[in-house]
């Protein structure tokens, strides 16, 4: 039987969430909760949005919409504030699987992003009740949990201050999730190639022909596509762009399918390829 996970995106409307840095959680959430969908998709697990706009559900909504779906399991994406340093994830009191899963999430983002996880990297919250503090934990009839990759006041902004970094948060994440469910999933440090030839020897690097050096893209609308190759086709669609964010390298202009696209990296060198047109995002120095 497919699994079926429910994606909750923290805040939205008029709740933007943690503001600092530049940085608005409801969006980085957003992005996140994006990422997650589309990785676990690969597996083949079924997802489900709280939200995909601008808009805000109320908790009880949220639980409520996992609860009628029947999620297997549900995870509500956030980012931080407050000064701390440390991704943490919170778990039901009950323990069980919510608290298996946190710890599995806890360790692919340790792993993947590199990211300082603290003394205490999950944990529970009780209620003045004797119930879960939270929510959308206390009201999911599914294990449940509340994952904060990043405090976006402090020195771990620098772990998520791109569009591209919180996607692969979101793939860290859903990493976490699929172990959980007991699927064998591949990342790609699992097997370092091994050059079969000797490697060259260095030789003095030759002058930059890029005309885009000292240029960064931005992007001027939300939501906006991009691609693993010079594409335009849904399948090679590996993330999304929101207004006043995109990648910090511009690496030439490229033909897709007869509309120009912008090859681009994050800022772990990972290439993307980006509408070129001027109505969707304007080159910046940096």
């Amino acid at each position: 039987m497919t699994k079926k996970v429910f994606i909750d995106v923290g805040h939205g409307g008029t709740d933007p969430g943690a503001v600092a840095n530049g940085l608005v959680e409801k969006e980085m959430a957003r992005v996140t909760a994006y990422a997650v969908k589309y990785e676990l998709e690969k597996y083949g697990i079924e997802t489900y949005l709280s939200r995909t706009g601008d808009t805000y559900p109320s908790l009880s909504d949220r639980s409520n919409s996992a609860n009628k779906w029947g999620a297997d399991l549900f995870v509500s994406v956030h980012y931080n504030a407050g000064g701390g340093d440390r991704a943490e994830v919170i778990h039901s009191i009950a323990g069980g699987t919510s608290k298996v899963l946190a710890q599995h999430i806890i360790d692919a983002i340790k792993n993947e992003m590199k990211q300082n996880v603290g003394s205490i990297p999950i944990y529970s919250k009780k209620g003045s009740d004797g119930k879960d503090y939270h929510a959308v934990i206390r009201q999911t009839k599914m294990p449940a949990v509340i994952v904060e990759p990043a405090f976006i006041d402090s020195n771990d902004r620098f772990i998520v201050d791109t569009v591209a970094e919180q996607q692969a948060m979101g793939r860290a994440i859903a990493y976490g999730i699929l172990k959980t469910l007991g699927i064998d999933y591949k990342t790609t440090t699992d097997k370092p190639k091994t050059p079969s030839k000797p490697e060259p020897k260095p030789t003095a690097p030759k002058p930059s022909t890029n005309p885009y050096a000292g240029k960064k893209l931005v992007s001027k609308t939300n939501d906006l596509r991009f691609y693993a190759k010079p594409s335009w086709a849904d399948k090679d669609v590996v993330g999304k762009v929101n207004n006043g964010l995109g990648f910090p390298v511009v690496l030439d202009k490229v033909n897709a399918n007869g509309s120009p696209q912008y090859k681009v990296q994050n800022s772990k060198g990972k290439t993307f390829y980006i509408t070129a047109s001027d109505k969707y995002v304007e080159l910046k120095n940096k």
